[in-house]
């Protein structure tokens, strides 16, 4: 099965379906982010920022720290891919910030793959300070402003 997107897909939908039945917020944070991932895989950005969205809100609501991890990165690269960067490097700060503050570990190796790339090519795509200033704007975030710069990115994603 592995590297089967489309089989993955179809295991997924049966996941989220089946977290949201539980009714365990962590359950489906973690479930959407693994769609998200399958999305971002196959180039879905409109899919991939509706899944996110909702794991987004579920995390900042629940103070679900693990998922969050997983959720901030991934938007991150989404902010850059929706030519955002510094979005990108404002989000990818927030996310070290949950994950420094949580010892949040990114054990997942395609996730950990996603968000090293769109790191590094965040930090191509600006000059070393204006990478700094959003990282670290992002690192002392509250929910309401990272709730605020993900709905920005999330809308370009939509579009």
């Amino acid at each position: 099965m592995s590297g089967d997107l489309e089989a993955a897909a179809g295991l997924l939908d049966l996941v989220v379906e089946g977290a949201r039945a539980l009714g365990n917020p962590f359950s489906l944070a973690t479930s959407l982010n693994l769609q998200a991932t399958l999305t971002e895989l196959l180039g879905e950005e409109a899919q991939t920022a509706a899944l996110l969205g909702e794991a987004l809100d579920l995390g900042l609501e629940g103070r679900l720290s693990w998922p969050l991890g997983y959720t901030l990165p991934a938007l991150a690269a989404l902010a850059l891919r929706v030519s955002d960067p510094a979005g990108a490097a404002w989000l990818f700060g927030a996310a070290a910030d949950v994950s420094a503050a949580d010892a949040v570990a990114h054990t997942f190796p395609v996730s950990r793959a996603l968000s090293d790339r769109g790191l590094d090519a965040t930090r191509q795509a600006l000059d070393e300070a204006t990478f700094t200033r959003e990282w670290e704007l992002g690192r002392v975030a509250g929910d309401a402003e990272v709730r605020a710069r993900a709905a920005a990115v999330l809308s370009r994603a939509r579009a």
